[in-house]
C-alpha cells in the first residue's frame, strides 16, 4: 500500500507503531494488538493478534516501539454532537454545553471533530485510564498516543470514501457523504475481513490500524479535556 500522497516524510515520527485496543467487557477485559511498519510510505501489518491479558511482545520492549493506546467498551461514553454553534467556543465549552451535569474533573474526555461541524464526544473515567497507565508504567514503555472509544476511527477517514459501514470489534460505523453519522452496537456476525487497498482486516484490528494510520500521517484526531501522558 503507498501513501506518498497522505504520508509526508518529514512528518513521520517512527517506522513501526504498536497499537493496543483495550476492551473493557463484563467479565474480563479483551486486547486486540496490531504491529504496523512504514517502509518508504509503504504500510504494512506485520502482526495482528487478541488475547485476554495484556502482555507486551519482547521485541516491542526491546525495540522501543511507540505504542498507541484506545479505550473502549464498558465505562466508555460516546455522543454525537452538532458542532455548528460551537464556533468560537473552547473544549471546556463544548464539553459543558453537551454534558451539563458531567463532573469534567472524574473523566477523561476526547472531541473528534469533522470537518462537516459534527463530531463525537467521548469520555472514560479517570481511574479506569489511570490504572491502564500505570500498567504500562510497569512495563516501562509510555504511551505515544491515547484515544477514547470508537470514533477513533476517524483516523481511517483518507481510506474509506468506498465504504458506507465499517465493522468494528464490537462496534458498527454507519458514514454519509464521507463522515463519519453513526457509531452503533448492532455488529454483523460476519467474519468477512474488511479490505483497504492491498489490506485484509479482521474487524478486531479496524481501530487499530486507523489509529496506526493516523500516527503515520501524525493526524491529530480528537481534542482532549486533559493531557493523558
Amino acid at each position: 500500500m503507498f501513501w506518498d500522497k497522505w504520508i509526508p516524510r518529514k512528518y513521520l515520527v517512527k517506522s513501526e507503531v504498536f497499537v493496543v485496543e483495550v476492551y473493557f467487557e463484563d467479565q474480563q477485559p479483551e486486547y486486540h494488538f496490531t504491529h504496523l511498519k512504514n517502509t518508504n510510505n509503504k504500510v504494512a501489518v506485520l502482526d495482528v493478534f487478541t488475547s485476554n491479558e495484556l502482555r507486551l511482545p519482547a521485541f516491542v520492549l526491546k525495540n522501543k516501539i511507540p505504542l498507541v493506546l484506545i479505550v473502549n467498551g464498558k465505562g466508555v461514553i460516546i455522543k454525537k454532537t452538532d458542532l455548528k454553534e460551537s464556533s468560537g467556543k473552547n473544549l471546556e465549552e463544548i464539553i459543558t454545553a453537551n454534558l451539563p451535569a458531567l463532573n469534567v474533573n472524574d473523566f477523561y474526555i476526547q472531541v473528534y471533530k469533522q470537518e462537516n461541524e459534527t463530531g463525537f464526544i467521548s469520555l472514560c473515567r479517570r481511574n479506569i485510564v489511570d490504572t491502564l497507565l500505570e500498567q504500562f508504567s510497569q512495563q516501562e514503555r509510555e504511551i505515544a498516543d491515547l484515544f477514547v472509544g470508537s470514533a477513533s476511527v476517524i483516523g481511517l477517514q483518507p481510506l474509506w470514501s468506498k465504504f458506507n459501514t465499517l465493522e468494528l470489534s464490537h462496534h458498527r460505523v454507519e458514514l454519509t457523504n464521507g463522515f463519519l453519522d453513526l457509531i452503533s452496537t448492532e455488529t454483523n456476525s460476519d467474519e468477512k475481513p474488511l479490505i483497504i487497498e492491498d489490506i485484509a482486516l479482521s474487524k478486531n484490528h479496524v481501530l487499530g490500524f486507523a489509529t496506526g494510520v493516523a500516527y503515520f500521517m501524525q493526524r491529530k484526531l480528537a481534542d482532549s479535556s486533559a493531557s493523558f501522558l
